[in-house]
């Protein structure tokens, strides 16, 4: 009986996959929304019959994604699939909301990757080459525009928009991490309120002013701050290993800075409005971001919270 049960729930999650991924590839005005709960059904069979059911869940929806189309539904079974596993397996075994976020981005970014790189070995796609031209034509259009409306184009400026682009190719990785943070974020905030329905006990996110990184992590981000200033080739490895790895921490450090604003303005017994829209602020002008990634570094070095308790 309970193969039986285990069975029918694994084909039932299998279908409303399926539906789900109609929808995201066929219905735009639905789609972007669709995509967020493609691992839901993964994450719901993980948590309630075990990760090697969770898994073989996975290997039969390969086949099945493959009968809906061609090879390029394929990667959105994997991605979504093997993520919504590994989620649902953490789901059941931790206490830490940020250990299952943890455990989603990195099987999110892992299969973003491992499509880049499937598409440029066996696919001969070079992304990063169709994102430079793509960014190239962009530019000439922009240029044409101005002509024929009788301004002539600054060459400095377009020549630093090609720089700030160029620089974004060697962002790639980044970005790949942050589409993970984006997708498992969103995802696990989906999945709890249906996982509680069920009758599971997820656990939800802590609020935000609790959070602490790891001090460990000012250390690297001095690390890399130093080895930022030391001359690299551009384009060789280590000029975008430290240069991604330097974007990374500066967003962590940025996020210790958000977390104290929140802290110190619930202290205060103030609305939490204030720091909804200073983070705002933050995002949209840099030079305030700046400061507010400036305030999780001395919060993570010197522990602004006990200073501002004792006082």
């Amino acid at each position: 009986m309970n193969k039986a049960r285990t069975l029918t729930e694994g084909a039932m999650n299998l279908a409303i996959f399926i539906v789900l991924l109609l929808i995201t590839i066929y219905v735009p005005a639905l789609g972007v929304l669709a995509a967020f709960t493609l691992s839901i059904p993964f994450i719901i069979y993980t948590v309630r019959h075990g990760l090697k059911n969770g898994i073989f869940m996975v290997i039969i929806a390969i086949p099945i994604t493959l009968l809906l189309g061609t090879y390029v539904l394929l990667p959105f079974a994997l991605m979504f699939g093997i993520s919504g596993v590994v989620m649902g397996h953490l789901f059941s075994k931790t206490k830490l909301a940020y250990v299952v976020l943890l455990g989603g981005t990195v099987s999110f970014a892992l299969t973003l990757l491992l499509q880049f790189v499937v598409a440029g070995v066996f696919l001969n796609i070079d992304l990063q080459g169709f994102f430079q031209q793509s960014v190239n034509d962009s530019i000439q259009r922009s240029e044409e525009i101005m002509k024929s409306v009788g301004q002539v184009p600054v060459e400095e400026e377009i020549e630093l928009i090609r720089e700030n682009m160029r620089m974004m190719t060697y962002l790639i990785p980044t970005v790949l991490v942050g589409a993970g943070v984006i997708l498992a974020f969103v995802t696990q905030l989906l999945s709890v309120p249906v996982l509680k329905r069920l009758g599971h006990k997820p656990v939800s996110f802590p609020p935000l002013r609790d959070l602490r990184l790891p001090k460990s992590l000012l250390w690297y981000y001095l690390i890399t701050l130093v080895c930022s200033l030391i001359p690299l080739d551009e384009g060789s490895f280590g000029y975008i290993a430290v240069i991604n790895l330097l974007m990374v921490l500066q967003w962590l450090m940025f996020l210790q800075g958000v977390s104290f604003l929140f802290y110190y303005f619930h202290s205060k017994g103030r609305s939490k409005a204030i720091p909804v829209v200073i983070t705002i602020i933050a995002l949209v002008i840099p030079p305030a971001g700046t400061v507010l990634r400036i305030v999780g570094i001395v919060d993570l070095g010197f522990n602004l919270r006990k200073n501002n308790s004792e006082s």
